[in-house]
């Protein structure tokens, strides 16, 4: 825990340790060495800096996620996800002031995976930007239609969850125009909602991006 110098640079350093009890089952020190490892990561995931001595539940936690990374793939590969709508109601009047898109994922094994799950993942293994974009083009194209069948509904807007992790993307604003420009969804009806962590990670590049996208109309 205590700093030390390099350079003239003061520096923090932490260690998250995997603990292992060797038995009977650990035949080979590969094994043994994966067993460690998966106790090691757990610890990562509690929030480093601590240890996690290995038990049988982590092996199976490790080898559903390592499923759940294939399947995830493959689930935004075959467009497999679907899109819920909430109203978002106004307290003042009662009335319905926008609609907010869900996304939500129906695994064939393991049934509803909750979004704290799966979105987690796909930012993990980098493919958040394929997600958000497939659950905004579906998104679009869905209540553009219910717009347009429905009188009065020219103050409604469609809110989108934008993950911060999606402005690393470069080309984010092109991108979200393109939808736009594919789904004939009109950028003044569409709200994004992102999480004030992405000022903390990407700070002047993500308010120029904001910018550019409020200059498209988008909230």
């Amino acid at each position: 825990k205590l700093p030390f110098q390099i350079a003239g640079t003061e520096i923090y350093s932490s260690a998250s340790i995997g603990i292992l009890h060797a038995s009977p089952t650990h035949s080979t020190s590969e094994e043994m060495m994966r067993d460690a490892d998966t106790a090691m990561y757990q610890a990562k995931r509690s929030g480093k800096a601590r240890h996690e001595i290995f038990d049988e539940s982590m092996y199976v936690v490790a080898r559903e996620t390592l499923q759940l990374e294939t399947d995830l793939r493959k689930a935004i590969e075959k467009n497999e996800f679907s899109v819920l709508y909430q109203p978002i109601v106004s307290l003042d009047t009662d009335e319905v002031v926008g609609i907010e898109a869900l996304a939500r994922w129906d695994h064939p094994e393991f049934g509803k995976i909750s979004p704290g799950k799966f979105v987690p993942l796909a930012e993990e293994i980098g493919w958040i930007d394929a997600l958000g974009e497939l659950v905004m083009r579906k998104a679009c194209t869905q209540i553009k239609d219910v717009f347009n069948e429905l009188e009065n509904t020219h103050d409604l807007k469609l809110s989108v969850n934008l993950s911060c992790k999606q402005f690393a993307r470069h080309n984010l604003v092109e991108r979200i125009a393109q939808v736009l420009e594919e789904t004939e969804f009109p950028a003044h009806r569409i709200k994004l909602e992102i999480t004030e962590s992405v000022f903390f990670e990407y700070q002047d590049r993500a308010i120029e991006m904001l910018n550019h996208l409020r200059g498209l109309g988008i909230e």
